[in-house]
C-alpha cells in the first residue's frame, strides 16, 4: 500500500506540474522547408574558389620587401574569412616572420606596423612583448598626440589593447587613449572607415564572433577603393559556400529534432534547436569541423531539456 500510495503522490505531483509557457520556436520549420542551392551551383562555386587560391597562394609566399607586407595580407585574409582555405601557409609565413626576428622590430616607429605585428602574434598565439609600445608614450607617461592621426594605427593598437594579460598596464592605457581618440574621429569621418571605427569600438575583434566579422568586413572592404577584386570575390565565394553548408547541417539538425518528438514527450520544453546550433558556430566555424558543431548543438539542446525538466518537476531544484 506504501508503494502504491508513493507512485499515487508522484502522479498527481506531475500532473499538477508548473509549466514554463515557453514560446515555440520563432524559426517554425523553416531549415526544413528551405531548400539549400543545388549540387551543381555549390560545384561550380567551389570551383571558381580553386582558380582564385593560387593567387593568393603566391602572394603570401613572396619576399617580404617590407616588415607589414604580409602581416597586411594576413589580416586582411583572415578578417575576410579565407584563412581556413591558406592554414599551412599563414602558419608558415607566421613562424617564418618570429624565426627571422623580424616579427617585431625596435627599431621601426611606425605604429600601425608594430600594433598589428603584436595583435597578429597573439592571435597566433605566439610570444609577443607589449613593451615595444612604450616608445609611443612621452616621457611624461601618456602616448603621443602625433599618434591620433595615423588611423589604422590607432585601430590596430586599440584592437591590441584587447589582447592584453595581467600586469600590461600599457595595453589598459593604449585601450582608453585610443576608445577616446577613435571616437572623436569617428565623428569627423565619413564612410566606409567612420563605420568601421564605429564597429570596433562597439565590438573589438575579441569581442565578437568570427562569422558575424567576415559579413561586416567583407561590406566593409568592398567599399574600399584600394580593394583587391580577387580578394573579394573569393571571399564572397567562400562566404557562400559556407553559409550553404551551415543551412545544410542546420537542416540536417531539424530532422534529428523532429523524430524525437519532444513536442509530444516533452511539451513544457524549449525548443532551442538552432539558437544552439549558432552557439556553436560561434566556435568552430571552418568546413572541416561541421559534424563538431552539430555534435555541439544537440548536447547543448539536450543540456536545454534537462534544465527545463529540472524546472518543471523541481521547480525550486529540490529533488
Amino acid at each position: 500500500m506504501a508503494a502504491t500510495a508513493v507512485v499515487a503522490a508522484a502522479l498527481k505531483s506531475a500532473s499538477d506540474r508548473r509549466t514554463m509557457d515557453y514560446d515555440p520556436t520563432v524559426w517554425g520549420d523553416f531549415f526544413l522547408t528551405h531548400v539549400p542551392q543545388t549540387v551543381e551551383v555549390v560545384k561550380a562555386w567551389e570551383e571558381q574558389i580553386e582558380v582564385l587560391k593560387p593567387d593568393v597562394k603566391r602572394r603570401l609566399s613572396a619576399p617580404i620587401d617590407h616588415l607589414a607586407e604580409r602581416p597586411n595580407l594576413i589580416d586582411v585574409v583572415e578578417r575576410l574569412g579565407l584563412d581556413y582555405h591558406f592554414e599551412e601557409k599563414i602558419d608558415h609565413v607566421m613562424r617564418q616572420l618570429v624565426h627571422q626576428n623580424n616579427n617585431i622590430d625596435d627599431t621601426d616607429d611606425d605604429l600601425n606596423t608594430v600594433a598589428l605585428h603584436f595583435r597578429l602574434l597573439r592571435q597566433h598565439s605566439y610570444n609577443a612583448p607589449s613593451d615595444v609600445f612604450y616608445k609611443f608614450k612621452t616621457n611624461g607617461g601618456g602616448f603621443k598626440e602625433e599618434m591620433v592621426n595615423d588611423i589604422e594605427g590607432m585601430l590596430n593598437l586599440y584592437e591590441a589593447g584587447y589582447l592584453r594579460i595581467k600586469g600590461e598596464g600599457v595595453l589598459n592605457e593604449a585601450i582608453e587613449f585610443t576608445k577616446s581618440h577613435l571616437t572623436a574621429k569617428a565623428a569627423e569621418l565619413e564612410s566606409p572607415l567612420a563605420g568601421r571605427i564605429a564597429r570596433a569600438l562597439k565590438r573589438p575583434l575579441r569581442k565578437v564572433t568570427d562569422k558575424c566579422e567576415h559579413l561586416f568586413f567583407i561590406s566593409f572592404y568592398e567599399k574600399l577603393a584600394s580593394h583587391d577584386l580577387a580578394l573579394l570575390r573569393l571571399a564572397k565565394l567562400s562566404f557562400n559556400v559556407l553559409h550553404n553548408l551551415y543551412q545544410t547541417e542546420l537542416r540536417t539538425l531539424t530532422k534529428w529534432w523532429l523524430k524525437l518528438d519532444t513536442p509530444t514527450n516533452l511539451p513544457y520544453a524549449r525548443d532551442k534547436l538552432v539558437e544552439r546550433y549558432l552557439w556553436a558556430l560561434g566556435g568552430p566555424w571552418e568546413p572541416k569541423y561541421s559534424v563538431a558543431r552539430q555534435l555541439a548543438a544537440k548536447m547543448t539542446q539536450f543540456g536545454t531539456l534537462m534544465d527545463d525538466v529540472d524546472t518543471t518537476f523541481c521547480p525550486e531544484h529540490s529533488c
